[in-house]
């Protein structure tokens, strides 16, 4: 509670990256940056959504979060791909839809900002520093429509919807309402995947 006896015209936004006990850190910071499990492991895509509603009900109420993403494949796994036999790169790049995503599940679930994790410098002229940085060029595009709801707005719903493949959540603002629709197939978290009724 000290950091908090500072002065405010001198006091600095506190930010925590909590691993447990999100109600506890949520009344001492002023924003929370949460790191869902995965991608690459046994933790599905599809259950990012609840994953991060659930923690957002943990947290005291008003605290906004921001979401860890990540571009790269964790080290853990280039190890077990280097005991099998296989070449990992330690730069090795998640693919271009995984980490569309990993961001896309965040902001449908409420993050008002994304943190996107690199391991190994984004200006590096191996090809996989190349796609990344070129991946992270078209999001952050694509992101800037999607700002007004993403910086300012809030999670509304879950809407249910008859295919199970998808996942459809609302965003609304004061004055608009936006549907994120997003493709959920088995799988996702090793393998983005093609779908398979042309979608």
């Amino acid at each position: 509670m000290q950091l908090r006896s500072v002065p405010e015209n001198v006091r600095r936004p506190l930010v925590c990256l909590p691993r447990e006990d999100t109600w506890q850190y949520s009344r001492i910071a002023d924003l929370l940056v949460l790191e869902p499990p995965g991608p690459n492991g046994s933790f599905p895509l599809d259950s990012l959504g609840p994953w991060y509603l659930q923690r957002a009900r943990l947290m005291r109420l008003g605290t906004h979060f921001w979401a860890s993403i990540r571009t790269q494949v964790r080290a853990p796994i280039m190890d077990q791909v280097r005991a099998l036999g296989g070449e990992a790169s330690s730069g090795w790049t998640l693919e271009p839809e995984q980490i569309r995503l990993l961001a896309y599940h965040a902001i449908a679930s409420g993050a008002r900002g994304l943190w996107f994790r690199s391991d190994s410098r984004l200006d590096a002229v191996d090809r996989h520093s190349i796609l990344r940085a070129k991946v992270l060029q078209r999001l952050n595009l694509e992101l800037a429509i999607l700002e007004p709801w993403a910086a300012t707005g809030q999670h509304e719903a879950e809407l249910a919807s008859p295919d199970a493949s998808v996942r459809a959540s609302l965003l609304k603002t004061d004055r608009s309402r936006l549907l994120l629709i997003m493709r959920r197939m088995p799988d996702q978290q090793y393998v983005a995947g093609l779908s398979t009724n042309g979608r």
